[in-house]
């Protein structure tokens, strides 16, 4: 093809093609105008050609252009074998014609020496020498797919790096797929598991996942590791083991483990008084190499930790909270029998209509029928504490026993007012009314009295004057 090129440089590719058909006695006659489009033809002449080196390359590319003929791919791959009713001999050898068209015959290309028809060899047609190209070009392709199954075997952990351990195992499953050949997703899973096996900052996670979820898919044992990998990095395990080996490989003596030590770094976790040539450990998990604010063990904290108890609910239902002689209802109650204080839930009360604002003194409950109950806070326990004589509402329909002197809620106006109060800086009267006239206007009013916030009041305090005494 290339020499007909250079000797016609006129001629288009068509021309090319028939030349080259009349030379190798295949001139194309009017059944092969109707078994090959000239379109398939022109495609063909297109695409990369065949040499000793590129047959994975080239195969799927020529299968893809041969699609339109009806049975030219299963005659190719024998498929459809000679003798079958739907075999076309003369389609056949049509293709062997397509195939050596696809042939690179230049003068550094060995193609020929597997294309040419050897003595004794059987009336070569294009499923013959299909076979014989794939059986010749694949060899190498067998070697490396053997290589690569070796590779499987040998790959290793490095330096706790799960990152650099998937990307390797990325890459030979690839190139297991770049030869035809699909590895097993179990097999990777297992490679992965079995690199990490005996590595400290894996194990836990690959047990729990065996026992968790056995059955996983590779990408979601390699993601969970990852993780732990990640969470390792920040907290700065890795780096700290890396350290000490770093210092247990530049001093080999033992007269010189003190100095060691100081290399590591000061408070490394607690130290045997009976052993004291042995590595300072974690307080929290009792492992060398870190301190107890870079620990991630588990199973360290949960040991420490055994103070938090968990109450079982027995029942749910109404109940009633009393306040001095009123009775306010209750609905879905938690039943907890071993409870010993009884708790209000902030967001079921927001979610039935009540709101709750907390402020330094106590915490305020205003339930959307008006009634107001007020908590104390209490500092020491970091809670809010609702006592008997905590109720005072103003009511339009008043509740049964609710005294009708009761102190009304103060109107928002008022919680608005001290709001701006305090963001000001607690001014006083006269530059209230400055910010009244220039910031606010008279939308808002800002008229509040010093006598009803603590802070004014703390500020405008005297110091006692001390009582005279004499001494005889």
């Amino acid at each position: 093809m290339q020499m007909i090129r250079e000797t016609h440089a006129n001629w288009d590719e068509d021309q090319v093609l028939e030349r080259a058909f009349s030379l190798m006695n295949l001139q194309p006659n009017t059944n092969q105008v109707e078994k090959i489009p000239k379109s398939v033809l022109s495609i063909i002449s297109q695409i990369v050609k065949l040499n000793e080196n590129n047959w994975a390359i080239w195969e799927p590319m020529f299968m893809d252009c041969i699609r339109p003929i009806k049975n030219a791919k299963r005659i190719l791959t024998e498929e459809i074998p000679s003798g079958h009713t739907d075999y076309d001999e003369e389609l056949d050898s049509h293709l062997l014609g397509l195939i050596l068209s696809s042939c690179d015959h230049g003068p550094t290309s060995r193609i020929n020496t597997y294309t040419v028809r050897e003595q004794g060899e059987e009336e070569q047609l294009g499923s013959t020498l299909y076979k014989k190209l794939k059986v010749a070009l694949t060899i190498n392709d067998e070697v490396k797919l053997s290589a690569i199954h070796d590779r499987v075997h040998k790959v290793k952990l490095a330096q706790h790096n799960i990152v650099n351990l998937g990307k390797e195992l990325d890459q030979i499953w690839n190139d297991a797929a770049r030869l035809g050949s699909r590895m097993d997703e179990k097999l990777k899973k297992s490679t992965l598991y079995r690199c990490v096996k005996d590595d400290w900052l894996y194990t836990q996670t690959v047990d729990s996942l065996k026992a968790a979820q056995p059955g996983c898919s590779y990408e979601y044992a390699y993601h969970a590791l990852a993780k732990k990998h990640q969470e390792a990095e920040l907290s700065g395990r890795i780096q700290a083991m890396a350290r000490v080996a770093s210092n247990r490989s530049s001093t080999g003596q033992a007269g010189e483990h003190r100095q060691v030590l100081n290399q590591e770094g000061y408070n490394r976790g607690r130290r045997d008084p009976a052993n004291p040539n042995e590595p300072a450990k974690c307080y929290k998990c009792r492992q060398p190499g870190h301190i107890a604010i870079n620990c991630t063990n588990i199973r360290g904290f949960s040991t420490l930790e055994l103070h938090i108890t968990w109450y079982v609910m027995r029942a749910i239902g109404d109940a009633t909270l009393r306040v001095r002689d009123v009775k306010i209802p209750l609905t879905d109650v938690l039943h907890i029998p071993n409870l010993s204080k009884n708790l209000l839930s902030i967001p079921a009360l927001t979610e039935n209509g009540a709101r709750v604002i907390f402020e330094e003194s106590g915490a305020t409950i205003l339930q959307h029928d008006g009634s107001m109950v007020k908590s104390k806070t209490n500092r020491r326990k970091k809670r809010w504490e609702v006592y008997g004589d905590s109720l005072a509402a103003q009511l339009n329909d008043p509740l049964e026993g609710i005294d009708a002197t009761t102190t009304p809620a103060k109107p928002a106006s008022h919680t608005a007012s001290k709001l701006w109060h305090e963001r000001f800086g607690h001014p006083g009267r006269n530059k209230t009314k400055q910010i009244q006239a220039h910031y606010l206007g008279k939308e808002t009013q800002l008229g509040h009295d010093a006598r009803d916030c603590n802070c004014c009041s703390q500020a405008k305090q005297t110091r006692a004057r001390m009582t005279s005494s004499k001494t005889e």
